[in-house]
């Protein structure tokens, strides 16, 4: 069984570029609107996120708190794919990974194979 991804970009050629990537590695949910991706978080057995923080006219800066917060507890990493770089420091450590667009779609899966492996139990097994 493949693991669940949820992208969350609102700029569509980014959204389709990514999902098509990561799309032969995991079950790839894309999400333009933040209303759109709040059921899957609660539905979804998700492995990670990948998130543009600068969607919406910024609003999503507004819901990167409630992100983290619904992410950190759950071991759910958090890969922020953003074009504001000077918002870095917004992001808390323990949420995931900060790239900065652009984001070549084979350095996102890269990142994302990198991340999940970091925390999934049988790395923190060998690394224990």
């Amino acid at each position: 069984m493949k693991p669940a991804v949820l992208i969350l970009d609102d700029d569509h050629p980014t959204l389709e570029l990514y999902t098509r990537e990561l799309s032969d590695e995991y079950v790839v949910f894309p999400c333009s609107s933040i209303p759109e991706a709040i059921p899957l978080l609660t539905q979804e057995h998700l492995a990670a996120i990948v998130f543009e923080p600068a969607m919406e006219n910024g609003e999503g800066w507004d819901f990167l708190q409630k992100l983290a917060e619904f992410c950190i507890p759950r071991h759910i990493p958090i890969i922020f794919c953003s074009t504001q770089d000077e918002h870095r420091a917004e992001i808390p450590p323990a949420a995931g990974k900060f790239l900065v667009k652009p984001v070549l779609p084979n350095q996102l899966a890269q990142t994302l194979k990198q991340i999940l492996h970091q925390s999934s139990p049988k790395s923190k097994e060998i690394s224990a």
